[in-house]
């Protein structure tokens, strides 16, 4: 098990999936996490079209994912995670909130948070490769990539 990234650059909304939606089987389905609706950008769960780049990676398992997310908020905050998520307030400002402070199971994140995202990987690019390990890296890079692409009309999608 593990944390499976897929993003798209553009997305379109069909509507809600029904019982007899079978006409739909062919859509993406998006799912929002009910605690991290801000992330959403105001975008509904649901069935989705999509159109332009899209991709997807593997941000580990739940354990590599939370390491990674770790070392990012010590590279960034030079505090632990736990510290962010017991002080929500005085870090919602800084960089990289929307990501430390979201689920590492499912939901999405979209565009303009992914715009948002995607400046602070661009700006603190060259200092997490010689602040991070290897492997943290990577999956920054990954990060940056599927961010840039989701950033105007797109969504990043965990699951």
């Amino acid at each position: 098990m593990g944390l499976d990234i897929t993003f798209y650059e553009n997305v379109q909304w069909v509507g809600k999936r029904g019982e007899d939606d079978d006409e739909y089987y062919d859509r993406g389905e998006i799912f929002l996490y009910p605690t991290f609706t801000k992330q959403a950008d105001g975008l509904d769960e649901g069935l989705y079209t999509e159109s332009g780049q899209s991709g997807g990676f593997r941000a580990g398992s739940y354990g590599g994912y939370s390491h990674f997310r770790e070392q990012l908020c010590m590279m960034v905050h030079t505090v632990a995670t736990k510290v962010v998520w017991s002080n929500l307030e005085e870090y919602r400002d800084k960089p990289f909130f929307s990501l430390i402070n979201f689920s590492d199971c499912e939901g999405f994140i979209g565009p303009k948070t992914s715009a948002e995202l995607a400046s602070y990987f661009v700006i603190w690019d060259e200092f997490a490769k010689e602040a991070l390990d290897e492997y943290c890296y990577e999956v920054y890079s990954l990060f940056k990539n599927a961010f840039e692409t989701a950033a105007d009309s797109g969504v990043v999608q965990f699951c």
